[in-house]
């Protein structure tokens, strides 16, 4: 007996660096089902993947956690996949537990930050956001210029890195002048030489601002390294500087002047700094009439955790639905389609006061709220406390249940980046490394409960110190250390920290987890022989999976060669 387990550690052990085929060959699959032809695309995929040995798809379909009962078509679309998948020995394995997934149903249970206090003022029955003089920022139409310093713009801190900065009077979207960046054609060009233009401002601590921009690009590229980043000032020199925003704006080649917004909640801050960002481009950038106001209502959250409190000059706290009509913010989660977010839309008009209300005709108001912060291009997250959260959760697990039966779950808990903010989270008095491992727990025992036998998987990266389980993740409150707390030992992880591979993989065998490495992730196949370096003599690893985020399978063939034959 002693001798089997031994042999059996050993193989565990030698894993995909010995020779005989992994025991896990997966593709992950990004589906669109409901399409025109969105199953047989799929289909032909699994069928070129058997032919190089592949035995399971990592499914990624957010039509299996609909609200209703399974229709025909539903159950027509699961039962193909289940019969090409036995036909070609494949197992279809079901992503759960997204944010998409739950906020489809819910836009209101995504995570949300506090605004205390915002002012607003009634005019003829409505209150209106009223912050007072709009906050420009000093020179913001970069009309004012330092002659002795090659026409740069005065009031702002110019760093021209590897560009040329400075002001143009031809090219302009308001007054005299514009901003110009200009990366030459030829040289080096790269983010440590990052030209940057920037400007402290005076904030109001936790309240909401839109910083606004317009831009134009004269074959500017890529389109994607221009950005403005809102910075925290810290009182010491010692402090650390993070970000408020996180934006993702896009600059077409050859573009008119198109507006940018990046928006975001100033906490605890007094000051925060501007800096308008260009790197590693060719190409020239125009920006110009760059304002920073405050903003009220902006993609405003409503749900039991998130309160919405209206208070008089005197201290009444009045009463939605006797003195004002209920307060929504229709465009919320609604960019295109319920459960995506927009990080800046028009935001709701005011607060419509009642016929009968008790606040007075020009009274000044002071409202708090609870509104989402969006990073990047929609990335949201989902509120891990609200009861609602967990029977959603619990109801896409049945229906995914009903169509598939799966033996083999896959949990999409990555890059989280917002955890711990809202009424409902701040009350539990938790890191956000304890809610995630409390959260993830919770969605582990709803599996376990509908599907005892089922193996369940989940991504690596929240529950790796050497990933994103750290201090100063994005907008996790507190420290993310803990949350592996919350993983079982046979939960199996999906590795793709490739940066920190030998020490993730390490991290996780020596914790009992069985391992699935994520590789390729649009890298080279050349990649996959690292991977296998990293994981010579750690226990536990199953597999690796083809793994794309731009729906790319041009290096199948090549991958499955290098990883599992």
């Amino acid at each position: 007996m002693i001798r089997t387990l031994a042999l059996v550690a050993v193989a565990l052990a030698i894993g995909i660096s010995s020779n005989r085929a992994p025991e896990r060959r997966w593709v992950f699959v990004h589906s669109q089902l409901a399409a025109s032809g969105g199953v047989e695309r799929v289909v032909q995929l699994m069928e070129r993947a058997a032919k190089v040995g592949c035995n399971g798809i990592v499914l990624t379909e957010e039509t299996f956690s609909g609200g209703r009962e399974p229709s025909e078509a539903e159950r027509k679309r699961a039962d193909t996949l289940l019969e090409a998948g036995r036909r070609l020995g494949i197992e279809i394995i079901p992503t759960v537990c997204s944010p998409r997934a739950i906020l489809r149903h819910d836009v209101n249970l995504v995570e949300a930050m506090p605004v205390r206090d915002a002012p607003f003022t009634v005019e003829k029955g409505m209150a209106v956001h009223d912050p007072g003089p709009v906050r420009m920022l000093a020179n913001g139409g970069f009309d004012r210029v330092l002659k002795a310093a090659g026409e740069q713009p005065e009031d702002w801190q110019v760093e021209p890195g590897s560009a040329h900065v400075g002001t143009d009077a031809e090219v302009r979207h308001s007054g005299k002048r514009s901003l110009k960046i200009a990366f030459g054609e030829t040289g080096t060009h790269t983010a440590a030489t990052a030209a940057n233009v920037i400007q402290e401002a005076q904030v109001t601590p936790h309240r909401q601002y839109v910083l606004t921009a317009w831009t134009r690009s004269g074959n500017f590229r890529p389109g994607s390294n221009f950005q403005a980043w809102i910075m925290t000032i810290p009182d010491k020199p010692s402090g650390k500087s993070v970000p408020l925003a996180y934006t993702q704006w896009r600059q077409a080649a050859g573009s008119a002047w198109q507006v940018q917004h990046a928006t975001f909640n100033s906490l605890e801050h007094r000051r925060v700094e501007i800096r308008l960002q260009a790197w590693s481009a060719r190409g020239t950038l125009w920006v110009d009439t760059v304002s920073l106001n405050e903003v009220g209502l902006l993609n405003l959250v409503r749900r039991p955790g998130c309160p919405f409190v209206v208070r008089g000059e005197k201290g009444t706290v009045y009463e939605e639905g006797r003195d004002f009509e209920p307060v929504v913010d229709r465009r919320m989660g609604r960019s295109g389609a319920a459960g995506a977010y927009s990080a800046y839309h028009e935001p709701p008009e005011g607060i419509r006061l009642t016929a009968d209300t008790r606040i007075g005709p020009t009274e000044r108001l002071r409202v708090s709220y609870y509104h989402c912060p969006v990073v990047f291009s929609g990335r949201v997250a989902v509120c891990m406390t609200e009861p609602k959260v967990y029977d959603l959760v619990r109801h896409e697990i049945r229906r995914v249940n009903e169509l598939l039966h799966p033996h083999t779950f896959f949990m999409s808990h990555d890059e989280i980046r917002i955890v711990g903010w809202c009424a409902a989270c701040s009350a539990r008095q938790q890191t956000a490394g304890k809610l995630l491992a409390d959260n993830v727990r919770r969605c582990i025992e709803i599996i376990r409960e509908e599907s005892p036998s089922a193996a369940i998987v989940v991504w690596s990266d929240m529950f790796d110190p050497h990933h994103n389980a750290h201090d100063s993740y994005f907008f996790a409150r507190g420290t993310l250390a803990g949350s592996w707390e919350g993983l079982p030992p046979d939960v199996i992880i999906a590795n793709w920290n490739y940066n920190q591979r030998a020490a993730s993989l390490k991290w996780f065998a020596d914790r009992g987890h069985r391992q699935v490495i994520a590789g390729h992730y649009d890298r080279p196949v050349s990649d996959v022989a690292l991977w296998k370096s990293a994981a010579k003599g750690i226990s536990g690893i199953e597999g690796m999976m083809y793994t794309t985020w731009v729906r790319k399978y041009d290096d199948l063939e090549a991958f499955a060669k290098a990883a599992w034959e």
